[in-house]
């Protein structure tokens, strides 16, 4: 009996001994054979496409990208007969291949009685053969065929083909398909026909500008093959060159870009002659061009106080006219900026961003050359301001806090206006943050001082709301 009840207790033992193990190893971390690999250094790296322009000018190569204002052609005594050539580059910069295409373009030509136009009767030949070609003559050039005609200036500016098209592979890579790798030189001849008539003479140009467009090509491989770039397209915007109303109006309401389709990206570059803006719409992003003898004037023109929805549009090199009424400007747009322009009379800014840069204002009345009135941010960088007395109002009725700076510019008044200094700020509606470098205080010539500041460069005429002036880094007004 006492044997019986001896081994009962052992095998209890035994299994509460076995449970406790098991409840144990179940909090427990086994200790396996293990082993990894790991593999590093693997990379992203999206690839480089750059492309650039050479002239080969007397031996030398100057690099278009690293110097736009370079002249390629740069000649004033053109004649009927005359012939003119010069030898390009098409130079693959980046690891990747492209197809490319030349584009010329006139800007700031001049027109004749009858409506010549010099491109019309120049001619453009391209050399296609290697090395640079040594023809001694028009006619022995005409019946080398190595010469191909591209067609007349007036033809090629508007033919989506350009001067010349190719294909650039980068370097240290083998050509499938015959394609030239890492460059492909041209030689381009401009002709003057011999037929041109008297009413060519004294015809110019203006600025014949080279453009070189490049997109991807069908060389590199993923994992399904070469074909993921074969729909490539060139930069997708709109290039014009107008000398009428009509052509203008054309371009900003239709605009289609190098490869036929719509787009919201527009390049104009206006002749001489006086032209006006349309309304334009649909988030456009339009950049229009002009010379000395270019006029855009606002007091005719359909954008002014139209529905500009979603519109980024800069103006260059043009004179720009208003009229001094008030509540006139460039309306509901996303940004406007002027470069290099004459801006005459007096407009409102309206956009959520508006620039002026390398502008020159000029005011004939007794009135401001510009109120900053309904825009979100305003910039004036190396401005000069002419007016009689008064220039700059930041005022408006009701809105959000307004940013306006002034960067290096200078104030000229003819004659002092009691009371008003260069730069007036009225905060009856709107809270101001005003930034005035010191060059521009240094260059503020001819104004009274302003009648609550005592300051000819600026002057808070009426607080209500919150305004802060910033003079050369230091804050001279916060209240």
């Amino acid at each position: 009996m006492t044997s019986s009840k001896n081994t009962k207790r052992a095998l209890l033992a035994s299994v509460l001994s076995v449970v406790l193990c098991c409840a144990m190893l179940i909090g427990s971390t086994f200790a396996w054979f293990t082993d990894s690999v790991t593999n590093t250094g693997n990379q992203i790296v999206a690839g480089n496409l750059k492309a650039d322009l050479i002239h080969v000018d007397d031996g030398e190569e100057v690099s278009i990208k690293e110097t736009p204002s370079h002249k390629i052609f740069n000649y004033d005594k053109w004649e009927p007969g005359y012939t003119v050539m010069e030898t390009l580059k098409v130079v693959n910069n980046g690891n990747l291949a492209f197809k490319f295409r030349l584009d010329a373009v006139a800007d700031g030509y001049t027109t004749g009685l009858n409506g010549e136009k010099l491109a019309d009767v120049i001619d453009v030949w391209v050399y296609e053969g290697e090395g640079i070609p040594t023809t001694k003559s028009f006619a022995e050039m005409t019946e080398d065929a190595n010469w191909r005609k591209a067609g007349s200036l007036s033809t090629l500016m508007a033919d989506p083909e350009g001067i010349a098209r190719g294909v650039l592979l980068p370097e240290n890579t083998t050509p499938t398909n015959g394609e030239p790798v890492k460059e492909v030189q041209m030689t381009v001849a401009l002709h003057m026909q011999e037929d041109a008539g008297n009413g060519y003479q004294g015809l110019t140009l203006g600025d014949l500008n080279f453009t070189l467009m490049a997109a991807q090509y069908t060389y590199e491989k993923d994992s399904f093959g070469s074909d993921y770039d074969e729909k490539a397209v060139y930069p997708d915007v709109a290039y014009a060159q107008t000398s009428t109303q009509e052509e203008l109006n054309s371009i900003l309401n239709n605009p289609i870009d190098a490869n036929g389709n719509p787009t919201k990206e527009v390049v104009v570059e206006l002749g001489e002659g006086s032209y006006t803006l349309p309304a334009i719409s649909g988030d456009k992003k339009v950049t229009i061009s002009g010379g000395d003898n270019t006029v855009i004037d606002m007091t005719k023109s359909g954008i002014i106080s139209a529905q500009n929805t979603g519109l980024d549009l800069t103006i260059e090199g043009a004179k720009v006219e208003f009229a001094n009424e008030n509540y006139k400007g460039i309306t509901h747009s996303k940004k406007v900026t002027y470069k290099d322009c004459v801006i005459t009379g007096k407009q409102f800014l309206y956009a959520e961003e508006v620039e002026f840069i390398n502008c020159k204002f000029v005011q004939d009345a007794a009135d401001y050359n510009v109120w900053t009135y309904g825009a979100g941010t305003v910039l004036f960088r190396n401005c000069d301001f002419e007016c009689q007395g008064k220039s700059v109002l930041i005022y408006n009725e009701g809105g959000t806090t307004q940013t306006v700076e002034f960067q290096n510019c200078k104030f000229n008044a003819s004659a002092p206006a009691d009371g008003k200094a260069a730069i007036e700020i009225d905060s009856y509606g709107t809270s101001y943050n005003v930034i005035i470098d010191q060059d521009t205080a240094n260059n503020v010539k001819g104004f009274a001082n302003g009648s609550v500041s005592g300051n000819s460069v600026w002057n808070v005429k009426n607080n209500v709301k919150p305004v802060t002036v910033t003079v050369g880094g230091d804050v001279v007004y916060n209240q």
